[in-house]
């Protein structure tokens, strides 16, 4: 099943809720709000949990996160899956993090950027599953280069949630902010149509059908590609 990470916020906490009798659900949460998150986690019906760095908000609000700290909260974190920490365009550098990272005992999942030399994805590729991110303007085409040079490989996009993206490849997980953030920040709602349109209405505080979207992709790709992932798994 393609997993579909929803980005705890706290825009979304009512949301989380109001609906923890309904289904589980995926939620990434970045470290910086992580211990906020932990104080809330009890009311939320919960599928599977990630956990990320932060490190690309970080970069673009010109903060940064210490490795040791990252550390020491991933290993009394309760989740399914570790995200590495990152130093953006600095691929020397987010290598040496994930090496220590990984001899602290995590099994944190290494990031392959757009515009990184490919050899840096060769060395990405060592651990069962990476993650890719991008910013380059043709992001389709370069996430089908990264697939066929590594498939199959279980691979996260940080971001890739839109149909187009999620039929072009296999993606083992994917995450979103957008469930949230769009709606709340610009009045686009995914939920009524499958895709974003303007509806203006940023005072509601209710983003269910916006998850409910989410997981109608989830469902949709782990049909779309379920030989294709069934492949990758067994690998």
């Amino acid at each position: 099943m393609t997993v579909v990470y929803l980005a705890w916020g706290k825009c979304g906490h009512r949301t989380l809720v109001e609906h923890s009798h309904r289904a589980p659900v995926d939620i990434l949460v970045a470290f910086p709000f992580a211990r906020e998150f932990e104080r809330n986690r009890k009311h939320y019906n919960l599928g599977k949990v990630a956990l990320d760095s932060g490190a690309f908000s970080a970069w673009n609000s010109g903060k940064s996160i210490s490795l040791s700290d990252y550390i020491a909260f991933c290993k009394d974190f309760a989740c399914d899956e570790i995200f590495g920490l990152d130093v953006i365009w600095n691929p020397q550098a987010t290598q040496r993090n994930l090496e220590t990272m990984w001899a602290s005992g995590i099994d944190a999942i290494p990031c392959f950027h757009g515009g990184s030399d490919w050899r840096w994805l060769e060395w990405a590729c060592q651990r069962p599953k990476i993650a890719i991110s991008s910013r380059l303007p043709k992001k389709k085409e370069w996430v089908q280069q990264v697939f066929n040079r590594i498939h199959p490989k279980r691979v996260h996009g940080f971001a890739f949630t839109s149909p187009k993206m999620l039929n072009a490849v296999p993606f083992d997980s994917v995450d979103a902010s957008s469930w949230v953030l769009s709606p709340s920040g610009m009045g686009c709602w995914a939920g009524y149509t499958g895709k974003q349109i303007y509806l203006g209405s940023r005072c509601m505080k209710d983003f269910w059908i916006e998850v409910e979207e989410y997981q109608k992709r989830s469902r949709y790709c782990s049909m779309r590609w379920r030989k294709a992932l069934e492949r990758i798994r067994c690998t």
